[in-house]
């Protein structure tokens, strides 16, 4: 069995890999500003590395970023690319679980996808990989939950968080656990994590991120109610965050009896917070396009369409030749 999955895997990693090497350009979008934080956080004045308010990057993210220093840019995009790639498709097959479609055909269809589409591409080498890393956890938190392992789902949201901050969102998944106890227990993991990541910064040195307000584009919607340029603070960042998880876990809630209440839940809480983010790059729509993509593997691969498929092929399959 193994040896028959090899090939798939082979093919998807191989593509990614080669798709990385493209890039010939040495990063933009925020990668100089994260490497110069990411050398900081793995040096001995790590305490300072969010004493910049401008520093709004997740501390798993700057040590990415970090090894810059030890790893040529060139090498780490491509072990970032192929390995955010290979988690993404494990994620996509852990919430998928047993399908009437094979796994090596997922596992070609997704991976193929999420390549050409230049999703690892896009995220990595503009600055933020955390858009490619963070639907992966949130995926595997959804299916942990699912299970009824409320503490390995909380421990990835936490995780999550730690690549950027808005990977706490993933908490509405958590709903999917469908005992209110358990979503607690899920909940209180995740803020565990996520201070455990956070909060050492916070208490050995001058931790500013919370004083970062980000000025609004005119081409979003806050855009549309606010004066574009204005300030969107912190405090507006929680309303929007509020926004995502209940929507999110709304949809989770009314789904729970169904095979797509996480994938579902998941687009809700990306949509969402993307409506009302005050500023709109490419790379955000990574993310989002990658959750699109779970979702739609979890519809195709289900066997309600399986079946209506197969039952439309077989009465094309039936009728005579010439028939209309």
């Amino acid at each position: 069995m193994p040896r028959r999955a090899a090939p798939p895997w082979i093919a998807v990693l191989a593509l990614a890999g080669a798709v990385a090497l493209t890039d010939t350009g040495g990063g933009g979008g925020d990668v100089a500003f994260f490497l110069h934080a990411g050398q900081t956080l793995l040096s001995g004045d790590w305490a300072r590395t969010y004493a910049d308010p401008t520093v709004q990057s997740g501390p798993l993210q700057l040590a990415f970023f970090g090894l810059g220093a030890w790893i040529p840019w060139g090498v780490l995009t491509v072990l970032a690319q192929v390995g955010g790639t290979a988690l993404l498709v494990v994620a996509v097959l852990r919430v998928l679980g047993h399908r009437p479609v094979p796994r090596p055909w997922i596992v070609l269809g997704v991976g193929w996808t999420v390549v050409v589409l230049g999703l690892p591409l896009a995220a990595v080498t503009g600055g933020h990989p955390a858009h490619l890393f963070v639907p992966a956890l949130w995926l595997l938190a959804g299916a942990e939950a699912r299970r009824g392992r409320v503490v390995a789902a909380g421990a990835l949201v936490g995780a999550a968080a730690g690549w950027e901050t808005w990977g706490l969102l993933g908490v509405a998944v958590l709903v999917v656990a469908l005992r209110p106890r358990a979503v607690f227990a899920g909940v209180g993991t995740a803020a565990a994590v996520a201070g455990a990541l956070f909060v050492p910064f916070l208490l050995a040195g001058d931790f500013a991120m919370g004083e970062y307000a980000w000025r609004i584009s005119g081409s979003t919607l806050p855009g549309l109610v606010l004066e574009p340029g204005s300030a969107f603070p912190w405090a507006l960042r929680l309303v929007q965050a509020t926004a995502a998880v209940a929507a999110g876990a709304a949809v989770a809630w009314s789904l729970r009896r169904t095979a797509h209440a996480v994938t579902a839940a998941l687009v809700t809480v990306a949509v969402v917070r993307l409506a009302f983010d005050p500023v709109l790059f490419s790379w955000y729509w990574v993310s989002l396009l990658a959750l699109v993509l779970a979702a739609a593997a979890d519809v195709v691969t289900s066997p309600w369409f399986v079946g209506v498929v197969r039952a439309r092929s077989s009465r094309t399959r039936g009728l005579p030749m010439g028939s209309p």
